[in-house]
């Protein structure tokens, strides 16, 4: 079993973290102070007051008067990245980070976190997972002031997909999908949640495959046909060819593996 932890918003969530008046606030993270400026994160009452990345700074301030401007601050960020990953590490050594995701490969860790469920200790694995995420959900919030989505799946994909459902509206914390349910729920979800490429993304659009379920029928031959490498990599992942973590998270270089350093 897998465990995927996404803080959308990474970068404001790490100002917040440093500074606890901000916890509550609409906090943004731009590029630079001017109006021009767009924003690259916003904290949760930012999105609420209309704010997202790609705004610019002076709009931004017309809808929400009041909100908080910080500039990006790598060492903030990853202070936070390493202090979450140590938290997760300490039910697994088998861990994958980029900014603001984690992910935790449970299978054959069970001696890092047995005596952490005692006495609650339970034998089916989904159930093993669903109470380490618990654990962590609880923990981060009581620590940080606000805890990540979790998403609990056999594989990668799977437990990233569940993350992303898990912060839908209306935001769940943590989710699971059954194993029965797991097929229908992740086809209809939209190609735009696959971790691949934004070039190949684009290419799938462009040929109307909407869905994860319009991917599939593509089969590794068409899919290597038109995204290379990428695509080639995407179908692996899709069929649980991948057993192993990520080598990236959403595309980017930052990875550690049992190291606790995402940058």
């Amino acid at each position: 079993m897998h465990l995927h932890l996404h803080l959308p918003g990474f970068q404001a969530f790490a100002c917040q973290v440093h500074e606890l008046p901000l916890r509550r606030r609409p906090v943004v993270v731009a590029v630079s102070c001017g109006d021009d400026a767009p924003i690259i994160s916003c904290s949760p009452p930012a999105w609420g007051q209309g704010l997202h990345p790609g705004l610019r700074l002076a709009e931004a301030r017309r809808r929400c008067p009041d909100l908080v401007l910080r500039l990006p601050h790598a060492d903030q960020a990853r202070r936070v990245q390493a202090e979450i990953a140590a938290a997760v590490m300490a039910y697994s050594p088998l861990m994958a980070s980029s900014p603001g995701r984690w992910v935790l490969d449970l299978d054959g860790a069970a001696e890092f976190w047995r005596t952490r469920l005692l006495p609650r200790s339970v034998d089916d694995p989904a159930e093993q997972a669903w109470l380490i995420a618990e654990r962590l959900h609880q923990q981060l919030s009581d620590d940080l002031g606000r805890a990540p989505f979790i998403g609990i799946g056999r594989h990668p994909l799977e437990a990233r997909l569940a993350a992303r459902l898990a912060g839908a509206s209306p935001p769940r914390g943590i989710v699971r999908i059954p194993d029965d349910a797991e097929a229908a729920v992740l086809d209809a979800l939209s190609v735009q949640t696959l971790p691949t490429t934004a070039s190949l993304i684009d290419q799938l659009v462009f040929m109307h495959c909407l869905t994860i379920a319009d991917v599939r029928r593509l089969g590794a031959a068409g899919l290597t046909t038109i995204g290379g490498a990428a695509g080639k990599a995407l179908h692996a992942t899709l069929t649980g060819q991948e057993q192993q973590l990520p080598a990236s998270l959403d595309g980017e270089a930052h990875l550690s593996v049992a190291s606790g350093t995402g940058v």
